[in-house]
Order: C-alpha cells, then structure tokens, then sequence
C-alpha cells in the first residue's frame, strides 16, 4: 500500500481546500491521498455544534478570521499561519481499518513525528488529539468518513503564531482548562524560525511509517 502526499503553497483558503476533497472524492481514486497544508486565518465548527451566534462569530471574525461550519467532528478550533494541517483522503475499507482505528493511527503518526523530528513526547488522552500533558494540547483531530473514505483530519500547532489572539479567544475543542501549544512554544523557540517545510516532510513520513 502507498500514500501520495502533496504540499498545498501558500495560505489556502478553507473553503478551497474543502472543495478539493470533494473532487478528490467524488472521483473514488485508487490511491490514498494525504494533503498538507497551511490555511489562511480561520475559525471552524463541528457537528457538535448545532447553533449559530451570531455575535460570537462577529467577535471572531473580527479578529482577522474566517468562520465556517463543517461536517467534521468535533467543536471550535482553529487553523491559520503555523500551523500543519493534514487531510488524508484514505480507503478505510482498502485498510481494513475501522474509524476508532484510524484515528488511533493518526495520533499514533503525529506522535512519531513530534518524537523522531524535535525529540518532544505527545501523548494521548481521553480526548481526541495529541497532548503533551494533562493541560497543553499540541494537535487536534476532527474527521468526516463518507463511504468509508475519510476527509477533514490533522493540525498540529509548528510556530507560535496560531497561538495568540487566534487559541487564546476561544475555548478549543469546547476542553475547558485545555491550553493549546506549539512546537516552538514548548522548544521555547519564540522567532517563528521552526522550519515549516520540515514539519510537512516530517508528518509525511510518520504518517507512511505508521499506515504502511
């Protein structure tokens, strides 16, 4: 089994992104794909959140972020400069694998990668993501399965950027006394020099060592 990965440039609009795995879908490929990216700024819910305030997204997206509505688990989060996301359009079926398992997987991969590529231990815990502690969360996980075929999925916090304003105003994942962290936050690297490029060969390489 192989999985292609492509690295999106620039800032990607989350609609943008959102309309790609829905080609890539609908087009039933044959491979497993993984998609690595960074979106420009922008606050999205989940399915766990079923009503609209208004005045709520005002005060966000007043910020400088974009708020969308998603089909993907979970609650608030946000993605923007910084940070990694990953979208694997996976074939569970082809895997044998059940949802619960493959989301084992993925923290399983982010893990690793934290491990092999900035010798820092992730660990898991009762909530879905990677936690380096019982309070700071470095990466969260929200997916959508149609048809046994997977969309939405990572973001693992690299620089210090997505931090603050965009983390500190709201409550992530609705964990309250959760704090989000980063990679240079915990290598107490505040110059948001924390190559980017490196994090994306890093997360697709754990993700091929763990999944293949």
């Amino acid at each position: 089994m192989s999985i292609y990965y492509k690295r999106l440039p620039g800032l990607v609009p989350y609609s943008s992104a959102l309309a790609l795995q829905d080609r890539l879908i609908a087009a039933k490929p044959n491979i497993h794909i993984l998609l690595l990216l960074e979106h420009s700024p922008v606050y999205t819910v989940g399915r766990r959140i079923k009503d609209e305030n208004a005045e709520e997204i005002s005060r966000l997206r007043n910020l400088g972020a974009d708020y969308q509505f998603t089909l993907r688990g979970g609650q608030i989060t946000f993605h923007g400069p910084g940070q990694l996301v990953g979208y694997p359009i996976f074939n569970l079926a082809r895997m044998q694998l059940s949802v619960r398992n493959y989301v084992d997987l993925v923290e399983k991969s982010l893990i690793r990668m934290l491990a092999d590529q900035y010798a820092i231990r992730g660990i898991t815990s009762e909530h879905t993501g990677v936690w380096l502690d019982d309070v700071h969360k470095i990466a969260s996980i929200g997916v959508q399965v149609r048809h046994r075929i997977t969309s939405h999925g990572f973001a693992i916090n690299i620089t210090n950027e997505p931090l603050d304003p965009w983390f500190s105003s709201i409550v992530a994942c609705g964990i309250h006394g959760a704090k989000m962290t980063s990679v240079a936050s915990t290598l107490k690297d505040n110059s948001n020099s924390i190559s980017m490029h490196d994090a994306t060969h890093a997360a697709a390489k754990a993700i091929g060592n763990v999944f293949v």
